[in-house]
């Protein structure tokens, strides 16, 4: 380990969650001996639920007949889990933690929400299927685990039996409802002592809304309800910026977060309470923020751990939320801008910028070095992407957090933050602006202007300031300046990257021209200043465990470094999108 590194991360973290990191670590030792079990409380399970909780999200039939053939598929990876599952009396054991997955993909599969996609199909077979691995699992892991039993998927799975029970426990025998009953007790219990205070971020509203779904769905635990929304609230006030979205900055979070929100939300109106007003106030806020971030296609941009998603699936969520009274083109909090034509044209250019901060800072654990990168639409066909995420327990996660992965620049091939590990960054950016402004031409058509700058390379003396500007006619003009502060510097080159979707073509019309066409045939021209373009080849990863070849564009610029008595030097990189 490099202890300075390591130092530049941990000065980072609040004390109190060095402190709760250290003290789970050390109940876990507690938790895996024998003697857990004989400490804690037996109590009687309830014979039933107080009530079922709606379930807003719409099962998928295909992940259904993947379950029922014994399969489970994420991350791209498909293992089987069990054999003859819809005969319960020739069902082998379930394997739950199968060789050759990662943390997180079993992690998944004990979330329990396949329990959707089975319920989802309306069968008895899908019943008896969902008891007879309800079943299994109770009989192997009604105990604990380090992966099974951690907090995280301990209160996914919480949600997902709860919400589910009433559907998977009818004409069930006795004895499956008993040990049901009582591991949704004893679960309830581990959770509530172990939140992850120490993560804090979107993993601590995991546990809090699996707390309150216990307080209102177990008998007599109201108190535990009231305790677990106020500390729901306090964390939703926290994390959630001032312009709606969620502060890890990344889309796909932001997507989830809402979901608990929406949850939430609908669970206290079920169980005949009112929701604090805050908390709708919140919901509204989020869901303005998606219709920033949401993509001309319906996707999402591909910024920090992001994933697409599907049009259909933020639809759906839109709808949940009620609709948008007015959607944003920026979310100065969080550091986002979104560019549009506003002259009607054809295929119009459509740009997402980011210019925020590595965030949250004690626990920026999903943020990648991206800053002052963009994704770019034509139209509603994606031209420049982000290089995605693929997958968090693999050797080239660090390569798809890098800056090199982005639409932005590097120095001498370091990254603007200083990513390690699977989640950690260490040195990053400490100054960060982003500025907005749009002037009309005689024709009262709008120009937008973003510019962003950062201090990420301030070790190497440098600032980083991107400027992009759309004019009315659908031309994209970037400018990058990288401003030497020092003569001691120790750099030489810049090197920006370009990174073209799967599905655009690429024609070089010379070093410095490129011609980029889109699936429908619409052409864009991309233009440089000065270097030349050298084209290379990368794997897009537009979703956890998937990997596409595509094209990108890389321009190398030599650096000014300050003269003698010089106090600072600009080297200006100067390129150009135009609408062909």
């Amino acid at each position: 380990m490099n202890p300075l590194r390591f130092a530049r991360t941990i000065r980072h973290i609040p004390p109190h969650m060095l402190t709760a990191r250290i003290a789970y670590r050390a109940r876990t030792l507690l938790y895996s001996s024998p003697i857990y079990s004989f400490m804690q409380e037996v109590e009687t399970p309830p014979k039933k639920l107080n009530l079922p909780p709606p379930n807003l999200w719409q099962g998928s039939k295909s992940c259904c007949n993947h379950i029922l053939n014994g399969t489970f598929t994420f991350q791209n990876t498909t293992q089987t889990i069990t054999t003859n599952l819809t005969d319960p009396l020739l069902a082998t054991p379930v394997n739950w933690l199968p060789n050759n997955t990662t943390h997180l993909w079993q992690f998944t599969l004990h979330y329990f929400e396949w329990l959707n996609d089975l319920a989802a199909h309306k069968t008895q077979t899908s019943r008896q299927a969902a008891q007879t691995l309800v079943a299994d699992w109770l009989l192997e892991h009604d105990s604990f685990h380090p992966i099974i039993w951690h907090p995280y998927p301990t209160s996914l799975r919480l949600v997902s039996w709860f919400t589910h029970a009433e559907w998977l426990l009818k004409d069930a025998d006795k004895p499956l409802e008993e040990a049901f009953m009582s591991s949704l007790v004893r679960q309830t219990n581990h959770l509530e002592k172990n939140c992850e205070t120490w993560l804090g971020g979107n993993h601590l509203l995991k546990n809090l809304k699996a707390l309150i779904y216990a307080g209102l769905c177990l008998p007599n635990r109201h108190a535990l309800f009231w305790r677990s929304l106020e500390k729901f609230m306090t964390e939703l006030t926290a994390q959630i910026l001032p312009d709606g979205a969620h502060n890890e900055r990344s889309p796909s979070y932001h997507v989830q977060v809402l979901r608990d929100v929406l949850d939430v939300h609908a669970l206290i109106i079920k169980a005949g309470h009112t929701p604090p007003p805050a908390l709708f106030e919140i919901l509204e806020r989020m869901a303005s923020a998606l219709g920033c971030y949401q993509n001309p296609d319906g996707t999402l941009p591909l910024f920090n751990d992001g994933e697409t998603l599907t049009k259909q699936e933020i639809a759906h969520l839109l709808k949940r939320c009620g609709g948008i009274s007015d959607t944003p083109t920026a979310l100065p909090e969080a550091g986002y801008a979104r560019l549009t034509c506003t002259k009607k044209i054809a295929a119009p250019l459509n740009i997402f910028f980011d210019a925020g901060a590595i965030g949250p800072t004690e626990n920026p654990g999903h943020a990648h070095a991206d800053t002052l990168a963009f994704e770019l639409f034509l139209g509603t066909e994606k031209i420049f992407t982000n290089q995605g995420t693929y997958l968090y327990q693999h050797a080239a996660r660090n390569h798809y957090r890098s800056t090199e992965a982005h639409n932005t620049l590097d120095v001498n091939g370091t990254n603007s933050s200083e990513i390690w590990s699977a989640f950690r960054v260490g040195r990053r950016p400490t100054k960060i602006t982003l500025n907005i402004t749009g002037h009309k031409n005689t024709k009262k058509e709008l120009t937008h202007t973003a510019t962003g700058s950062h201090n990420g390379y301030a070790h190497l003396g440098l600032t980083h300031t991107r400027t992009l500007t759309l004019t009315p006619e659908g031309t994209l003009q970037g400018q990058d300046k990288l401003i030497a502060h020092t003569t001691k510097a120790q750099h030489n080159k810049i090197t920006a990257h370009f990174h073209l979707h799967p599905d655009v073509t690429l024609k070089m019309l010379n070093e410095r021209e490129a011609e980029l066409r889109a699936p429908t045939g619409k052409k864009l021209l991309f233009k440089i200043e000065k270097g030349r373009f050298i084209q290379q080849t990368y794997d897009h990863a537009p979703k956890l465990g998937q990997r596409l070849p595509a094209q990108k564009l890389i321009v190398s610029i030599p650096l000014k470094k300050p003269r003698k008595k010089q106090k600072e030097q600009t080297t200006t990189f100067n390129w150009e999108i135009l609408t062909l």
